[in-house]
């Protein structure tokens, strides 16, 4: 309701795009949505299975974390991830859950034991981070859906020990947050 007296909302900035135009991908774009890629955890070697987009981008990425189910391969992942990259023209990582890739790892006995708790995504969120250092990544924006939006915010409170800033998280329904 904006009535929150603990932070101020800042105001938005105008831009040409209207919510309802839908700006065409251009064919390198296109290309980059099918060709998915591993990065790795250079300490535990857990890999996540991600879309890079916009790679030759200037300027901080956007990571986006998928709900629990999704994966990149998704119509609605695929054309939020190009209209979010068309928009904004930052790099953008889309992100896989081991669960849910068909490339990456798959989540161990440990970690899906450690995810049935509280503090759990630390479990994902560790790694992940790890995995992104080893990209060169030192700030980024997050976002995140659903159980996506959990992930991204054990990332934000997390990512200060990989020497990862983060200028802004965006946390769309998630579960059991207020």
């Amino acid at each position: 309701s904006g009535n929150n007296p603990d932070f101020q909302l800042q105001p938005g900035v105008e831009t040409d795009i209207k919510p309802a135009d839908e700006l065409a991908p251009s064919a390198e774009l296109q290309a980059e949505l099918k060709d998915t890629m591993l990065i790795t955890d250079p300490e535990t070697g857990l890999s996540f299975e991600v879309i890079h987009l916009n790679r030759e981008a200037k300027g901080d990425p956007i990571i986006m974390t998928l709900a629990w189910s999704i994966n990149t391969q998704h119509e609605g992942t695929n054309y939020e991830a190009e209209q979010t990259a068309i928009q904004t023209g930052r790099p953008m990582w889309v992100i896989n859950n081991p669960n849910t890739s068909a490339r990456g790892d798959k989540l161990s006995a440990e970690q899906r034991e450690e995810l049935k708790h509280g503090s759990g995504f630390e479990a994902l969120a560790n790694p992940l981070l790890s995995a992104l250092k080893a990209q060169g990544i030192n700030r980024a924006s997050l976002e995140g859906t659903s159980m996506g939006a959990r992930i991204a915010a054990s990332l934000a409170a997390n990512a200060s020990k990989y020497g990862i800033d983060i200028d802004s998280l965006v946390l769309i329904d998630p579960p059991g947050m207020k």
